[in-house]
């Protein structure tokens, strides 16, 4: 390979190595084969309510594998992750059950993530690969939304109450005087 570079000028040879290398620097590491579906969970939940949604992993690695789940340490209260352990042979699949609860306080739109990494043990420094899935959380207030503010204001209700129905009788007493007017001009 010597001989190979040896005819080229220097600058193209280093242009050459640092492209070579920056590519194999930014080639993915092997991931875990683990397939996970669905790639990302929606939960919409009233304050003070649990949503639950199931994630299915299959190991497609070539050997069996230990897998953990668990959230976002912000997020942690607010996940029951079931099972949060789970063993998978080559090829073998396992459903979790992924139950949302937000705190009370809570209401609109929030971002957490639940990772699923291997959990294979292992002597001296240990690199877990995993896989990130985002959950998408909206927490809606029951008594939240137009009709609140009518309940905590009676007296709007009554004067919204009140027009509509000024409102629609003088549309019928207007129609009534149209009415009578056209039958006195028929006579001519």
């Amino acid at each position: 390979m010597r001989s190979l570079l040896s005819g080229l000028p220097r600058p193209l040879v280093w242009l050459a190595t640092g492209t070579i290398a920056l590519a194999w620097l930014f080639t993915p590491l092997r991931a875990l084969a683990l397939e996970v579906t669905p790639a990302e969970l929606d939960f919409s939940v009233a304050t003070g309510e649990r949503s639950t949604d199931t994630l299915e992993l299959v190991n497609n690695e070539g050997q069996a594998q230990d897998y953990r789940i668990y959230p976002d340490d912000a997020y942690q209260d607010w996940f029951t992750i079931s099972p949060d352990e789970v063993s998978l042979a080559p090829g073998q699949s396992a459903e979790i059950e992924i139950t949302v609860a937000p705190p009370a306080d809570s209401h609109g739109e929030y971002t957490a993530f639940i990772y699923i990494t291997s959990a294979q043990a292992a002597d001296g420094l240990q690199v877990n690969l995993g896989v990130k899935i985002q959950a998408e959380i909206t927490v809606r207030n029951p008594e939240s939304g137009w009709w609140k503010i009518f309940q905590d204001n009676p007296l709007l209700l009554a004067a919204v109450i009140g027009g509509l129905t000024a409102i629609i009788v003088g549309v019928v007493v207007w129609r009534r005087r149209r009415r009578y007017d056209y039958r006195d001009y028929r006579g001519f």
